[in-house]
């Protein structure tokens, strides 16, 4: 994760860099990330010793969506084709349902604060209807389901925001300031 972790700083150096300038970001480094969480197995895979673990699949598939954020541009002959937001967002959100969230993973609760950001930015609405990665699109779900699946992540960042908040104001603040210039270009 700790490449994850230099992309956000590259993206977003300084709290006053704007949401274009953001946009910035070393295709390589998202590349290898990309490539390295699509190598590691799923939890798909049956008789893996990750097949149960949930955390896991959670940090993954939010790995995947970041990349997707940040560069929706990187060059498909570096990453194959991107899987739609729509999909990798179902699967963040079965994998987040997966893990027990009612202590916030405990001392892991950074790491849930990162992926229900990540979640909740890539399942944002899409104003153009002729987008192809619309949440009512996902095979076998209905609007409600699909709203619930959608909010779902923001609403645990939400929780988390307030939670960390009283032990890490200064860490939050930055993050989500941060955050916003990241998940920006999602949009454009």
């Amino acid at each position: 994760m700790w490449d994850v972790t230099a992309i956000s700083l590259q993206a977003a150096e300084a709290d006053s860099i704007g949401p274009l300038e953001a946009t910035h970001v070393s295709f390589s480094s998202a590349a290898s990330i990309w490539k390295r969480a699509t190598a590691r197995p799923s939890v798909a895979l049956v008789g893996t010793p990750v097949s149960t673990d949930w955390m896991y699949e959670s940090c993954r598939l939010a790995a995947l969506i970041y990349c997707r954020m940040v560069l929706p541009r990187i060059p498909s002959a570096v990453t194959g084709a991107f899987p739609p937001l729509s999909v990798l967002g179902r699967d963040l959100y079965r994998s987040l349902t997966g893990t027990d969230a009612s202590d916030c993973w405990g001392d892991m609760a950074g790491v849930l604060y990162w992926c229900s950001l990540v979640g909740g930015a890539a399942m944002r609405p899409v104003p153009d209807t002729s987008e192809t990665d619309r949440w009512e699109d996902v095979e076998g779900s209905d609007f409600e389901e699909s709203e619930h699946r959608r909010r779902w992540p923001t609403l645990l960042a939400v929780r988390l925001t307030i939670w960390l908040a009283f032990q890490y104001a200064d860490m939050v603040t930055t993050t989500l300031r941060r955050f916003i210039c990241v998940s920006r270009p999602v949009t454009v």
